[in-house]
């Protein structure tokens, strides 16, 4: 690849994130309207939460998928595909534990931990976010291996809060009640509808793939 590619790239990169950065910003001011004050902390409390657990259950092995499936995506497609599967095995289990681990004791970490009981309810639902998040990361980083950066970058960081800021706009244009509950359920779905469109079109690429070899 030339350095003039390279720069171009990095810069749309660039765009993207800034882009998704400030779509994420917005997000929140339109939280923070809409909640207010209290609202708004147990909703920042919650996604700090989830975003650090998230990370942990990745294990460290969205680095091996966007290492390994980088330098064997060419030499033997069949071990880059295979690293990746193994890490959504895992990462699924241990998420999903996790999830159920935390949703089951959601009222004891609320109450004893962060001395909020009203807290539980918003939690329960938080953990469901997860497992998501931590499946959107490990797939962006896949597609980043295989050359498509913006594709990722695009999905990752800017349909999420796009979809959100959407469903909101929708919701209180069509006068709709939002409770804090709603908020949270709009923003997992931001990101479930990005996992939902990584999947489908690693699905089409493969099923391309295993085409092209049956001509052969």
């Amino acid at each position: 690849m030339q350095l003039s590619q390279i720069l171009k790239k990095g810069f749309w990169i660039l765009v993207f994130k800034s882009f998704g950065a400030l779509l994420s910003f917005v997000a929140l001011l339109l939280i923070a309207q809409v909640l207010g004050v209290k609202g708004y902390g147990l909703f920042m409390l919650g996604l700090t939460i989830t975003n650090i657990l998230s990370i942990f259950v990745r294990l460290g092995l969205d680095n091996v998928v966007l290492k390994n499936v980088s330098s064997l995506r060419e030499s033997s497609p069949m071990l880059s595909e295979g690293y990746l599967v193994s890490t959504l095995k895992v990462v699924i289990v241990v998420s999903v534990f996790m999830m159920f681990f935390l949703y089951s004791t959601a009222e004891i970490i609320s109450t004893n931990v962060f001395d909020k009981p009203n807290f539980a309810s918003v939690f329960q639902i938080f953990v469901f976010l997860i497992p998501v998040n931590a499946l959107v990361f490990i797939f962006a980083e896949y597609f980043k291996a295989i050359l498509k950066p913006l594709f990722s970058t695009f999905w990752q960081s800017i349909f999420p809060p796009l979809l959100f800021i959407f469903l909101c706009l929708f919701s209180i244009f069509y006068g709709y009640e939002i409770s804090l509950e709603t908020i949270v359920y709009f923003w997992i779905l931001g990101f479930v509808g990005s996992l939902i469109i990584f999947y489908v079109f690693r699905f089409l690429q493969k099923s391309n793939r295993l085409i092209k070899k049956i001509r052969l």
